[in-house]
């Protein structure tokens, strides 16, 4: 997730700058701090709980889906982020996440949504 104002000035982020490394790279850690520094061996930027809680506040969500880090749990900071996996390259089963809006139901955590694993 991006230090931006707005989910929407998500769109605005150019590649290659602090921000997209920041969204594109950016690996989740369930600690309770802010930013953790680089990871020592892929140089991707850490983030922990108190970072998470802090987004989710200022875009109004309750839910991140997000992929592209094989050793995350499926499921951190109180079940309100979903981490999916996708490719099988690493030994892992891919995930898929649906959510049903036709039903109307508030999306809470994670546990509202469908997971498969194929």
């Amino acid at each position: 997730m991006p230090d931006v104002e707005k989910i929407e000035n998500i769109n605005k982020i150019s590649d290659g700058d602090e921000h997209w490394m920041q969204i594109l790279w950016g690996d989740f850690q369930e600690v309770k701090e802010r930013y953790l520094g680089e990871d020592y061996q892929t140089g991707r930027p850490q983030f922990g709980k108190d970072y998470f809680d802090e987004i989710m506040k200022r875009f109004g969500k309750n839910i991140l889906i997000r992929s592209h880090q094989p050793n995350a749990p499926e499921k951190m900071f109180d079940k309100r982020c979903l981490t999916i996996f996708t490719s099988s390259a690493y030994g892992r089963k891919r995930t898929v996440a649906i959510a049903d809006f036709s039903k109307r139901k508030e999306i809470k955590t994670v546990d509202d949504l469908v997971i498969e694993e194929i």
